[in-house]
């Protein structure tokens, strides 16, 4: 009975779980940030994930380092890597960002003034460097 049942795990793991070529993707993204209410500094963290659907997401990079360009405009220069995408029959990955600044009007859904964003740029699953730029005008975007 556990030999069946074993036996039974692995082939549902396989399933869901698929062997694939293991591809090593390293991202180079600038951008900036820009609040039209603020005075820079007003992006304190960035943290960057690529969303699974059968998992938790995974954490690319965590950055608190920027430069102000002008009094309502921030800089980023962001570089990670990822290992293949969560979800696999798509070859696509799904980056966003959280970012805490005090831009946005804190809510009492949204007490910690953390914004998501996610990336429009479509981001091919690859074995080698993907340049992307974003800019992001964080009056403009969805609260979560």
């Amino acid at each position: 009975m556990v030999r069946i049942f074993s036996t039974s795990f692995c082939i549902l793991f396989l399933i869901l779980f698929p062997v694939a070529n293991s591809v090593l993707t390293k991202f180079r993204f600038n951008g900036s940030f820009t609040c039209s209410h603020k005075v820079a500094p007003f992006v304190q963290k960035v943290q960057v994930f690529e969303h699974d659907y059968l998992t938790f997401s995974d954490k690319l990079g965590e950055f608190n380092v920027f430069r102000t360009v002008a009094p309502n405009c921030m800089k980023y220069q962001f570089n990670f890597e990822e290992d293949g995408d969560g979800k696999p029959d798509d070859g696509f990955y799904e980056i966003y960002m959280k970012i805490w600044n005090t831009c946005m009007i804190p809510t009492k859904f949204n007490s910690k003034k953390i914004s998501s964003y996610w990336f429009k740029t479509k981001l091919p699953v690859i074995d080698g460097i993907i340049y992307a730029t974003e800019n992001v005008n964080l009056d403009k975007f969805s609260i979560n």
